[in-house]
């Protein structure tokens, strides 16, 4: 009786979630942490370049080139946040082919990468006194979890997409 019309379906159900041991073997490595932290920093750059290269000589920045480099820094949010929201990924990650997902694998909301992964870094590295910890923070990802600091406050980690 292998065809019984009143089993229980066996196919997986796809949840979005993946299994603890494919976890642990999807988790991104420090090379493509790295290259995507790179990438993001280098567009980051080039959106506040305009800012720079005004700034270069002279004492004030000019108009137009405060202007390109506030529609350059939205347009990148934009789509960063997009991105995020999606599929847990910034630019960056998406090209080198991560994600950001929960320690349990399923997909990690918007709020919590924003407020919980990036914010809190993004404030310790604006105050001069205690900067050391953004660095301590990319240290940890030597452990052999891979994980950085900003990724246990969040509950998340970096995949493979």
């Amino acid at each position: 009786m292998d065809n019984n019309p009143y089993a229980a379906p066996t196919a997986e159900l796809d949840t979005g979630t993946i299994s603890p041991a494919r976890l642990e073997r999807v988790k991104a490595s420090r090379g493509q942490r790295f290259g995507a932290a790179m990438l993001d920093g280098i567009f980051t750059v080039i959106c506040i370049a305009p800012w720079t290269y005004s700034t270069m000589g002279h004492q004030k920045m000019s108009p137009s080139a405060a202007i390109l480099g506030f529609i350059l820094l939205i347009a990148l949010c934009a789509i960063n946040i997009t991105l995020l929201h999606k599929n847990g990924q910034s630019l960056g990650k998406k090209i080198v082919g991560t994600k950001v997902v929960m320690a349990d694998g399923s997909p990690a909301p918007l709020w919590r990468i924003l407020l919980l992964r990036w914010l809190p870094l993004a404030v310790i590295s604006l105050i001069p006194v205690v900067k050391f910890l953004s660095f301590l923070d990319v240290v940890v990802i030597f452990a052999s979890d891979r994980r950085c600091i900003h990724d246990h406050i969040a509950g998340t980690i970096v995949v493979d997409a």
